[in-house]
């Protein structure tokens, strides 16, 4: 039975295919939200074509919107089947089916990947799938030179398979130790927020970057962590509760999803308040760290009040805070605090939420986005930046930090010249609003309303970078 306020499947279709090609990326992801997901529904093609092309949108939020209804999708494994076999048959649908075997693949552990892969390429004609499941194959295990032999040896009737394939080695790159945590991190840490690839990801950590910001939602980087030959990578994964019950559940969620026996860097997500931070809290921290469940703990806060105390308790050994040019506060106390306490920092937002990329009297086109990063990391006890880019050509722009992470003092002096304007520029916006509501959803509100007045394609690209 339908639910008050469902449209009928004959209305609801046509719609979703109409506005799912609107021009506003906004209107794109929430005409894939109308879809409830009844038995009527999730039988209905167009609307899984339409999710499935939609995972391959230009835009951050409407990929997103796609692969949440994705996830709820029922018997979603054969309609994929179903869906591949149909393109496949059709070189028109190339998009689809690429759309559809991306889907279908990932969930695979990599043998099985590979199994499927390898009959998909003797399936397929259409050069665009043929190439995109190679690409696949390589992501999942096999080595690349080997992989037309291994399809010809399937067409002889071999049993030959892959051989084992090892990512290269990653490049040398200069670690900073986490405070006193024993942790050695690059400067520059990934973030999945905006679904990068798992080739974006591969190539980040040939670069050198050794640790992964991860969520429950980073779905790109679960299957990425998940693979064998990315067990050396550092993972830092936290929890929006405060009791031991929801870290306790949060914990182990990261665990089982990443398929691994720890996690590095466990933080209570946006603290807000001093009760957050209770006994309690870290005590079931202390204990998770005693059984080997997690190398080290800390918090992430926007209050540079609560981290200073904290750092006076000496009981929190790492801290994830907003600092930027244009947000500099945390430079008169917290980062000397921090640094003479030993306390590791980790710093998000360098971009401002790409606000930074701006125009200025002081740079025309916006500051280059590596040195706002660098400016962080010149500050003390930072021993890293958080970066969240949501196109590849941002990540491989973020990755030079690795070969130079910091900015001598008349650089810095320049930033924060460029960040007072953006500062202010941003102020004199903010009076516009009200404040209420959480913070997350104000920033979310900004960054929206900014990406709106953007005049060109380009330039909305450059702002998309976050944090």
């Amino acid at each position: 039975m339908r639910e008050r306020g469902q449209l009928d499947l004959q209305v609801l279709a046509p719609l979703v295919v109409r506005a799912s090609a609107d021009a506003d990326p906004w209107v794109r992801a929430r005409a894939l939200e109308l879809i409830s997901l009844d038995d009527v529904q999730a039988a209905d093609p167009v609307l899984l074509r339409t999710c499935l092309l939609a995972t391959r949108d230009h835009a951050a939020m409407v990929r997103l919107s796609a692969s949440a209804k994705l996830d709820a999708w029922p018997q979603l494994a054969t309609r994929l089947e179903l869906a591949i076999a149909e393109a496949t048959a059709n070189p028109e649908q190339a998009p689809l089916c690429i759309a559809a075997w991306s889907r279908a693949i990932v969930e695979l552990d990599p043998a099985r990947a590979l199994a499927r892969l390898q009959r998909g390429l003797l399936d397929s004609r259409e050069p665009r799938v043929r190439a995109h499941l190679r690409e696949l194959a390589v992501v999942f295990g096999a080595d690349p030179p080997r992989e037309t032999l291994t399809a010809h040896a399937c067409d002889s009737g071999s049993s030959a398979t892959p051989s084992p394939w090892q990512p290269p080695p990653p490049a040398e790159v200069s670690k900073r130790a986490l405070g006193r945590t024993g942790i050695k991190v690059a400067p520059l840490v990934i973030s999945g927020a905006f679904s990068p690839t798992p080739s974006s990801l591969a190539l980040a950590a040939e670069r050198g970057v050794d640790t992964l910001f991860w969520e429950p939602r980073h779905a790109n980087a679960t299957r990425f962590l998940r693979q064998p030959s990315r067990q050396d990578l550092q993972v830092i994964a936290g929890s929006f509760h405060a009791d031991p019950r929801g870290l306790g559940h949060d914990l182990e969620v990261a665990r089982r999803r990443l398929q691994r026996d720890h996690i590095d860097l466990f933080l209570l997500f946006w603290v807000r308040s001093p009760a957050r931070l209770d006994p309690a809290s870290l005590e079931t921290l202390r204990e998770f760290q005693a059984r080997g469940w997690i190398r080290s703990y800390g918090f992430s806060t926007h209050d540079r009040a609560i981290a200073c105390a904290a750092i006076e308790t000496g009981d929190w050994p790492v801290i994830m805070t907003r600092h930027s040019a244009a947000h500099h506060g945390a430079e008169h106390e917290l980062l000397p605090a921090a640094a003479a306490a030993g306390v590791g920092v980790l710093g998000f937002s360098a971009l401002c939420y790409g606000r930074m990329l701006r125009p200025s009297a002081v740079f025309e086109r916006g500051a280059p986005a590596p040195d706002c990063y660098r400016y962080s990391l010149s500050q003390p006890a930072v021993a890293a930046c958080i970066s969240a880019p949501s196109r590849h050509r941002e990540l491989v722009e973020n990755l030079d930090v690795l070969d130079v992470s910091t900015v001598d003092g008349s650089r810095q002096e320049v930033l924060r010249a460029h960040g007072k304007e953006i500062y202010a520029d941003n102020k004199r916006f903010d009076r516009l609003l009200r404040r209420g509501g959480t913070a997350p959803l104000r920033e979310a509100i900004l960054e929206l309303f900014e990406r709106a007045s953007e005049p060109g394609e380009a330039d909305t690209e450059s702002v998309s970078q976050y944090p």
